[in-house]
């Protein structure tokens, strides 16, 4: 008898979980008019800003070493471009990054900086097109240095650090023409 209670007592546990998530999921239905929950804008996403230093630190390498990434003290700037090899939105951005990369090459120096860490990081670069070179950040905490919470990110990075210009998701053709541009001029703004 007593495996019998045990068989009704999980089908009554069955029977109301069930329940319970069905009530779920008509609750947060809300009304057929209902709005759907407003979008942030990629502005809400915290990130480094316009003169705010973006700090030295030492990257991972692809073949397991290490690197430094600084900035100079005058002359050339460095365009940063924040991804992930697994985000769409960075994928489609790449094209873009390439371009700016060529047209301010001995001016600029271009450099991309990959969140997380992925099997086959050099072959993953390969297929997607990339031809600037690209690191890793080393731990969490470079990455929240940087105020990473979304990518792609594109960053333009004048004389000792100070950020000049930042750029959260997707490029649009304005955007492109204009860092390449600031990316050309020498010293900071």
């Amino acid at each position: 008898m007593p495996l019998v209670k045990e068989k009704y007592w999980a089908i009554i546990a069955v029977v109301l979980l069930g329940l319970g998530g069905f009530e779920v999921y008509w609750l947060s239905r809300g009304a057929d008019d209902a709005e759907p929950p407003p979008v942030r804008p990629t502005e809400y996403f915290p990130h480094l800003e316009v003169g705010e230093i973006a700090p030295a630190f030492d990257a991972a390498k692809m073949d397991g070493g290490s690197e430094r990434v600084s900035y100079p003290e005058a002359g050339q700037k460095t365009l940063v471009f924040v991804m992930s090899l697994t985000c769409g939105a960075c994928t489609s951005t790449i094209p873009h990054w390439n371009r700016i990369a060529a047209q301010t090459k001995g001016q600029a120096r271009a450099l991309g900086l990959i969140v997380g860490s992925y099997e086959n990081e050099a072959e993953l670069l390969r297929e997607k097109g990339l031809t600037f070179p690209a690191l890793r950040f080393p731990d969490q905490k470079t990455q929240f240095l940087y105020k990473v919470t979304k990518v792609p990110q594109t960053l333009l990075v004048g004389p000792k650090g100070k950020v000049e210009q930042v750029i959260v998701g997707e490029l649009a053709e304005p955007q492109i023409e204009d860092l390449i541009a600031r990316a050309k001029g020498s010293g900071t703004e």
